[in-house]
C-alpha cells in the first residue's frame, strides 16, 4: 500500500477545539519527546499506565473479555521516544491502539502530566453551531448525548444561538432570573478565581443566597465584600442587597476545582492566540 501524505488529511473547518500558542508549542514538544500519548500507554519498566487510566477503568468494568494483542514484529530496543511495543486492545470487533514504552519513573511522570494537561479549549461559537446542527437531526438528541455533553451544557449553547427561548419573567415568579456572565482570563488569573471561589464555598453558608449557583454565589460574596470595604460612607452608590445571613469568614487553605458552567455564575474562558 502506498504511503499516504499528511497533506491528504484535511482539517475540519468546524472542529470546535482550539489551542493557544503555548499549548500548541507544548504539544509539539510532547510529540517529539514522548511520542503519541493519545493512545493507551503502558510503561514496561515501572509496570504502570502512563495514559489511558480512565479508559482502562471503563474497559475493565463495562467491557469484559478484552485482550492485548501486540503487532509483530515490534521493536526489541526502544525507539527515540522510548517505544518498545505497539498493538491493540481487542474487545469483540473493537480495537483500541495500545503502546508500550520503557521509561524511568520521572520521565513517566512528566509524560503523564503532559497527557492530561495539553488539551486545548473549546471554541464556544463553533461548538454551539455544531450542537444546533445536531439538534435539528431526527436522531439529534441521541447524538448530543453521545457527544459527552450534559443536557444543561447543550441547552445553554443552544440558547446562545437563539435555538431555545429564554424563560420569561413570569416563569421565574418574583425571583430574579439567574444570568450568565462571560469574560476572558489568562490561565494564572483563572486559577486564582477558581481557588477563591472554592475558598468561599468551603467557609460560607451560600445556601442562604437565592437565585444563584454556588459558584455564582461565591463570586458574588467576594465582589460584595470588596465593594463594601472600599466604598466610603458618603458614596452616592446604593448598597448591594444580599440575602445571606451573617456569612462566616474562617481562614483556611483553599481547594482547587475547575469552574463548571452553571446558571447564575461567571463562565471564564482562557484566551487563545
Amino acid at each position: 500500500m502506498e504511503p499516504k501524505s499528511l497533506n491528504d488529511l484535511h482539517a475540519n473547518p468546524k472542529n470546535p477545539r482550539k489551542m493557544s500558542v503555548h499549548d500548541a508549542g507544548a504539544l509539539e514538544v510532547s510529540l517529539q519527546t514522548f511520542g503519541d500519548l493519545s493512545s493507551i500507554v503502558f510503561n514496561v519498566r515501572t509496570q504502570q499506565l502512563v495514559g489511558g487510566h480512565q479508559r482502562i477503568n471503563i474497559m475493565k468494568r463495562a467491557m469484559p473479555g478484552a485482550t492485548i494483542q501486540m503487532l509483530q514484529p515490534y521493536p526489541t530496543e526502544p525507539d527515540d521516544v522510548g517505544t518498545v511495543g505497539l498493538g491493540f486492545i481487542t474487545i469483540g470487533t473493537k480495537r483500541f491502539p495500545y503502546r508500550e514504552v520503557d521509561w524511568d519513573k520521572n520521565f513517566e511522570s512528566a509524560a503523564n502530566i503532559a497527557a492530561n494537561r495539553i488539551q486545548g479549549d473549546f471554541d464556544i461559537d463553533l461548538l454551539a453551531e455544531l450542537d444546533y446542527e445536531l439538534s435539528q437531526l431526527e436522531n439529534g438528541t441521541e447524538l448530543l448525548k453521545q457527544s459527552g455533553q450534559t443536557e444543561s451544557e447543550v441547552n445553554r449553547l443552544l440558547k446562545s444561538v437563539g435555538a431555545i427561548d429564554e424563560p420569561g419573567a413570569d416563569d421565574q415568579g418574583e425571583t430574579d432570573k439567574p444570568e450568565k456572565l462571560e469574560f476572558s482570563l489568562t490561565r494564572d488569573q483563572r486559577l486564582i478565581v477558581e481557588r477563591t471561589i472554592e475558598y468561599i464555598k468551603a467557609h460560607n453558608d451560600l445556601q442562604a443566597i437565592e437565585s444563584a449557583s454556588l459558584n455564582g454565589s461565591a463570586l458574588f460574596v467576594v465582589c460584595k465584600e470588596y465593594i463594601e470595604r472600599h466604598e466610603s460612607a458618603t458614596t452616592t452608590n446604593p448598597p448591594i442587597e444580599a440575602t445571606e445571613q451573617n456569612v462566616a469568614q474562617t481562614p483556611a487553605h483553599p481547594q482547587t476545582e475547575a469552574i463548571t458552567a452553571e446558571p447564575g455564575m461567571v463562565e471564564a474562558q482562557t484566551p487563545t492566540a
